[in-house]
């Protein structure tokens, strides 16, 4: 008895280890088809139709349930079922094409199904009964070739595109020029059911994803080479044209090459069982498992070990690490039940279908092709080439991909394509096509958005809810508890200056306009925003600096912003800064926050701290007068002193100029340049905007630091007493002057009340005010008005 529990203890370990390596079978796998199938079992179950197959083939896995349903719970065979169906189902789909002598097509991934150019001519005719016509978009997918890491997307994408999915299968052998001219013979197909219809071609847009990218660019020279235009916008996600300046090519040699040379490489795991009682094993034995080759076994081990320690980040790994857990749980409540021989009867079938999934979508010749005519075929056609690409392209990378250098590579595409932008998505690895990434919201904020996607910055702006609004404010309670921010205002009755901020008025019909002082680094927006909307009730829209709604390259070396982080600015109902769009806020009644002085006002300054750098004129009096708006001036004092100016411009330049130039850290380099510098083309500016473009430039800065915690000042603001545009006397220019000088001339007092008075306030060092607040759990008081 005790040799065969020795050998059950053996086979049992060894079952497990095969589970784990089958749980985690590299996230081009088990990942992917834990994705895939949420995203189409949850969303488009009842949409979803699988295609009539013939019996299954030898070759193909599969994972038959029924003669293990009375060894388990049945919550936890249909949930296993049901999971499992839809990638099974793209198996089969796949496995159907082959047959058919088709080892590349596209499918459409809602519907499940291939699609030929009879597809094209049945879709076109569903459209024109929908009274619709959706431009075409493609999605071009890694390694692997299933494309199934990407579904959580296609729902989205499905309402404004028609959406196609490049499937190659592991028998295809055509090498880059050619998966080059199939895509492009597909694209021009479409393009030519198009115009037969004399429909407008909006042009294709492209999605490509690690070796997909790299050939998403190829794709779009060529088409582009073609006709201009061709191509309406490319995404690419941590894409592989950095393959050749990566350490893959020897490591793929290794995963390849390494299993071959092992001196039992074709001895079955089947000749190093014993005989077993079938009633004890008599399940391993009829499996897969036991007929793999241990050359086999390595392979897939290896090359799932080389990607776990690099592809995965922490969400991919914590649902890989679930998923081994459920699978360990069921085995541990088989063997508590005495139901030795049905719980490793489960565990063979999960560890043989995986298996026989990796082993069937990318054996080892499959891979030693694709890494030499796919990858570094491709990486060799696109050098020297990317300065052509005409079409706006932008860059996904996670700020963790140790596959592949993304973030350098999207440095080095940033600067080499004409048009692109760069967006890293936080905290992501490799597979970056999950939920937490929406192609359709980044579509909609780009330079190529669709005109059905596009939206307007005015019209189109949502309330943000309680609970955004209130994460905002907890996300910013550290640094008001820093600051401890009061505020004043004009008691419209006594005209006397009162605590808080009853002095300012309602929401009505006609516009507000809130002009005032943009102090150091904006970090006045916070609290101006929330305590009007808490006090007041209503959202004041800030016409902000483009630069903080576009992906342009703000420091050397770090290009882009991050996605998947909301846009604050956007979430708070603020738009790009121009006459336009001031305007149509103007005409829709709405509360607007104008800073004149722009991005100058925010650069810290030694001597003159609160200055206004405010144009000689301005048309925001004019627009007020038009639309009748009521103009509150103000003014926040409190920032300036957060920051120690260590040499001003002009001593920087004179710095630079002297023998200790050399000498200098590369970090003053960036700054003190006379040279300004602008992240907009000014060109693209009317002639009146062009006060506004030069407004916008980013002046020269001086050296800094932050400013000891002991010099830290409380930040005060004071609203004045509201003025009537339509009051105003516009006749002349000289009167509009006047009116302009008017209101500059009340924030200007205010500003100086508010430094006046902050030196009678007891609490004003934030060391007092900490000490007070933390002994009383509430705000410190101020000074006396």
């Amino acid at each position: 008895v005790k040799p065969r529990l020795n050998m059950s203890r053996r086979i049992l370990l060894l079952l497990s280890s095969l589970t784990l390596v089958s749980s985690f079978n590299s996230p081009l796998l088990s990942h992917r088809a834990r994705l895939y199938c949420k995203t189409r079992h949850c969303k488009h179950s009842s949409s979803f139709h699988a295609p009539t197959l013939p019996p299954s083939s030898p070759s193909l896995p599969t994972l038959s349930c029924a003669p293990l349903a009375a060894r388990r719970s049945e919550v936890t065979m249909q949930d296993r079922s049901s999971m499992l169906q839809p990638f099974e189902s793209l198996l089969k789909l796949r496995e159907v094409e082959k047959t058919r002598g088709r080892l590349l097509f596209f499918d459409d991934p809602l519907r499940g199904v291939a699609c030929d150019s009879a597809e094209w001519e049945q879709e076109e005719q569903e459209e024109e009964a929908d009274g619709a016509s959706k431009p075409l978009f493609l999605f071009l997918p890694g390694f692997d070739g299933t494309g199934v890491s990407a579904q959580s997307q296609f729902e989205d994408l499905g309402r404004t595109y028609v959406v196609r999915r490049m499937q190659y299968l592991s028998q295809d052998r055509s090498n880059f020029d050619e998966l080059v001219r199939f895509v492009c013979s597909y694209v021009r197909g479409w393009r030519e059911s198009r115009r037969r219809r004399r429909e407008k071609d909006a042009g294709v847009f492209l999605l490509g994803e690690s070796f997909g990218g790299l050939l998403a660019l190829a794709v779009a020279l060529q088409l582009e080479e073609e006709e201009q235009g061709a191509v309406a916008g490319l995404v690419l996600a941590n894409p592989a044209s950095s393959f050749l300046r990566s350490d893959w090519p020897l490591t793929s040699q290794l995963i390849t090459e390494l299993p071959a040379a092992l001196p039992f490489k074709d001895l079955q795991l089947s000749q190093l069982v014993p005989p077993l009682r079938d009633g004890l094993l008599g399940e391993l034995r009829s499996s897969s498992l036991l007929n793999k080759t241990l050359g086999s076994l390595s392979y897939a081990s290896l090359g799932s070990s080389l990607l776990l320690t690099r592809a995965l980040d922490m969400k991919t790994a914590g649902d890989l690490l679930e998923g081994t857990r459920n699978r360990l749980q069921t085995l541990s409540q088989s063997l508590l039940r005495g139901d030795v021989a049905g719980g490793i009867a489960d565990l063979v079938k999960d560890s043989s279908w995986a298996l026989d999934s990796l082993l069937s979508i990318l054996p080892e010749d499959t891979v030693r092709h694709r890494l030499k005519f796919y990858l570094e075929q491709g990486s060799e056609r696109i050098s020297n080439k990317l300065k052509d690409l005409k079409c706006d392209v932008i860059v996904l990378v996670g700020s963790n991909d140790n596959v592949l250098p993304s973030r350098e590579e999207a440095d080095r595409l940033a600067k080499e394509i004409p048009s692109c932008e760069v967006k890293v998505i936080r905290n992501a690895g490799h597979l970056i096509l999950d939920e937490r990434t929406n192609i359709t919201k980044i579509i909609e904020k780009s330079s190529f958005c669709p005109p059905s996607l596009r939206k307007d910055v005015v019209t189109d702006f949502k309330m943000p809810t309680d609970e955004q609004i209130k994460n905002a404010i907890e996300k910013s309670s550290t640094i008001r508890n820093i600051f401890s921010p009061v505020f004043f205002s004009i008691d419209n009755s006594t005209k006397r200056v009162v605590r808080g901020l009853g002095g300012l008025p309602e929401k009505g019909s006609n516009p507000i306009l809130f002009v005032g002082n943009h102090q150091t680094f904006a970090l006045d927006l916070t609290f101006l925003l929330s305590e009007v909307l808490q006090e007041k009730g209503y959202l004041m829209r800030g016409l902000a600096h483009p630069f903080l709604f576009r992906n342009v390259q703000a420091v050397p070396g770090v290009t882009g912003q991050f996605e998947g982080d909301e846009n604050i600015y956007e979430l708070f109902g603020a738009v790009p800064v121009s006459p336009r769009n001031a305007a149509k806020l103007m005409k829709a009644g709405e509360v607007v926050l104008l800073f004149p002085g722009g991005v100058k006002e925010t650069v810290p300054s030694r001597d003159e701290k609160y200055a206004l750098q405010w144009p000689d004129k301005s048309e925001f009096v004019r627009l007020a007068a038009k639309y009748n708006a009521t103009i509150i001036p103000f003014a926040g004092v409190g920032a300036a002193e957060a920051f120690s100016v260590l040499l001003d411009v002009d001593e920087v330049d004179r710095l630079k100029k002297s023998p200790l130039a050399p000498l200098l850290p590369n970090f003053v380099n960036g700054y003190g340049s006379r040279k300004e510098e602008t992240a907009l083309d000014s060109g693209s500016w009317s002639k009146k905007e062009n006060q506004l473009a030069e407004r916008l430039r980013f002046p020269p800065s001086p050296v800094f630091s932050p400013a000891p915690g002991w010099e830290l000042s409380r930040m005060y603001f004071l609203f004045g007493e509201p003025i009537h545009a339509g009051d105003f006397d516009l006749s002349s220019e000289e009167a509009a002057d006047e009116a302009y000088k008017r209101v500059k001339s009340e924030v200007e007092d205010c500003i100086s009340y508010l430094l006046r008075k902050r030196k009678q306030d007891p609490y004003e060092n934030v060391l007092v005010r900490s000490a007070f607040e933390s002994l009383n759990r509430r705000q410190a008081p101020t000074f006396e008005i």
